[in-house]
């Protein structure tokens, strides 16, 4: 018996695109948690800091600018054989008996940006910080580490799953 693959209607889209990113955060680290994977938030951007006895106004770069929202880790786990032979293995099904051959952990970065289901840049400004958060993605996956723009909970999963 096959169910039927929920669709969503008109209605459905609009809610989901009036969703802030911030709404987004929390769950999204939920959903990566349960693949083993560490996040958390990071905020980049500038604030002001008014002036006060005597002190002239000034703004702080907070984080890199284009940094993604979400920076965290997840381990992988391999095994390495004495003739050489690398066998990537996930944290839950590493063999007891590794027949002489030495198990490495690997730490791996991992960087996501939220954007809103639907979301485009709305000026020249939110289009440069795009481009900006899109090459940190590219720089993390240059490097070996795992990097994603995610909308929503199930992208999340079908991400994981290798559906996308």
């Amino acid at each position: 018996m096959h169910s039927k693959t929920p669709t969503a209607t008109p209605a459905d889209l609009a809610r989901l695109r009036r969703r802030k990113e911030t709404d987004l955060y929390q769950p999204i680290i939920t959903a990566f948690a349960a693949y083993g994977i560490h996040l958390e938030r990071r905020n980049a951007g500038r604030i002001v800091i008014p002036a006060s006895g005597g002190r002239k106004a000034r703004a702080v770069q907070l984080g890199q600018a284009g940094a993604s929202d979400l920076i965290g880790w997840t381990t992988r786990v391999f095994s390495v054989s004495k003739d050489g032979c690398v066998r990537p293995w996930s944290l839950s099904s590493i063999p007891a008996d590794q027949s002489g051959g030495t198990l490495r952990l690997q730490g791996t970065v991992v960087a996501v940006e939220i954007k809103p289901i639907g979301w485009t840049p709305r000026n020249r400004a939110e289009q440069v910080r795009h481009v900006r958060q899109l090459a940190y993605l590219d720089r993390v996956r240059k490097d070996g580490g795992l990097a994603w723009v995610i909308a929503s909970v199930d992208q999340v999963k079908q991400v994981m799953e290798g559906r996308t």
